[in-house]
């Protein structure tokens, strides 16, 4: 039992923590804006399933950093997780909303493989609620960048994805 009691009192628990509580012990001590908003944004991401609620907080907290940095590549995966988070809570309008500002970003840091890829999100958004066609049409934009950059990991995606789609209608 000393060990085990050695042992807690060097780890401070006998349990491993949580991402989430990792990130939110380094937000604590995060020094720069840079660093908080990466934070804030993983923290986002990760609880995007579990508390969309904190996601989208999070989310809007890593945007204002971003924004006030003028960091492009920060601001669209910020917006990502926001959409997704939103989309988990049922505001797929808002989350609409933070997608295409989500692009607008990639277009803005010059990262297709990124905007396919929140295209590709869009779509099946779009898929879930029953509007094959808008998703059809939006996965198919999606795989035109994928041809153009010669990514053939999206492409497969995006034509199996596509595949689903024109089954669905």
């Amino acid at each position: 039992t000393a060990f085990f009691l050695a042992l807690f009192c060097v780890c401070g628990s006998l349990y491993p923590q949580t991402k989430s509580d990792v990130l939110k012990q380094q937000l604590k001590i995060a020094g720069h804006d840079t660093l908080r908003a990466r934070l804030l944004n993983e923290l986002a991401w990760e609880n995007k399933l579990t508390d969309a609620r904190a996601s989208i907080g999070y989310a809007n907290q890593a945007i204002a950093l971003y924004l006030k940095e003028k960091n492009p590549a920060g601001t669209w995966r910020s917006y990502k997780s926001k959409a997704f988070a939103l989309v988990i809570s049922g505001k797929e309008a808002d989350a609409l909303l933070a997608y295409d500002s989500a692009i607008f970003f990639t277009k803005k840091a010059g990262d297709l493989e990124a905007e396919a890829g929140c295209l590709s999100l869009v779509a099946g958004m779009f898929g879930d609620l029953g509007d094959f066609d808008k998703s059809i049409e939006v996965y198919s934009q999606g795989l035109e960048i994928a041809l153009k950059i010669k990514n053939y990991k999206l492409m497969a995606m995006f034509y199996n994805n596509l595949a689903d789609a024109y089954q669905n209608t």
